[in-house]
């Protein structure tokens, strides 16, 4: 019969001993693998949420432009104030819009801060335009090239802008017409 230490007769209950109880350094690396992992993947789905919100924001604001545009053509049209359409082509459409988009910073100049995710009126190009918030999200063709826009940190450049002209079709309504064919990139 083996003989019990002072310890193991007072303890009803078997005792570990301290190198069996807790995780070991494999078990914890692996734990923190299998984390890692699981938040690369939440942060891309994340961040291919938010490019997708933008992406609808950008079409709802155009809709509700070219909707404003289309009214106030045909209102001025069974007014009888104008023949030549053309006028409106040339027109601020942010002003018949109520209220404003987010982030619209008025007519260019701009009177606010130009930042992503704004808009703004451009008067000598007669031009919406619109600043992506993630620039890297949008694929411009320019001069019969794609290239995704350049975030790189190390060289300041432009904030790559998306340029709308007014475009009548003549059935009463306005279309707003990309000035340089982009796609958005949401995966």
């Amino acid at each position: 019969m083996r003989r019990l230490s002072s310890d193991q007769r007072l303890r009803p209950y078997p005792v570990k001993s301290a190198r069996l109880c807790g995780f070991t350094s494999l078990e914890f690396a692996v734990v923190l693998v299998i984390i890692s992992i699981a938040a690369y993947f939440l942060f891309e789905g994340l961040l291919s949420t938010q490019a997708e919100a933008e992406r609808r924001g950008f079409e709802d604001n155009v809709a509700a432009l070219e909707r404003a545009l289309s009214y106030e053509l045909m209102s001025r049209g069974t007014r009888g104030e104008i023949t030549d359409h053309t006028l409106l082509q040339r027109e601020n459409p942010f002003q018949w819009l109520s209220p404003k988009p987010l982030g619209y910073a008025g007519a260019y100049p701009a009177q606010g801060a130009l930042t992503p995710g704004g808009w703004y009126w451009d008067s000598r190009h007669a031009e919406v335009v619109y600043l992506p918030k993630m620039a890297n999200r949008i694929q411009l063709s320019s001069l019969g090239h794609t290239r995704l826009a350049d975030t790189n940190a190390s060289t300041p450049k432009k904030i790559p802008e998306i340029r709308l002209r007014i475009m009548l079709t003549g059935s009463g309504h306005a279309r707003l017409e990309p000035v340089h064919p982009f796609q958005w990139q949401t995966h």
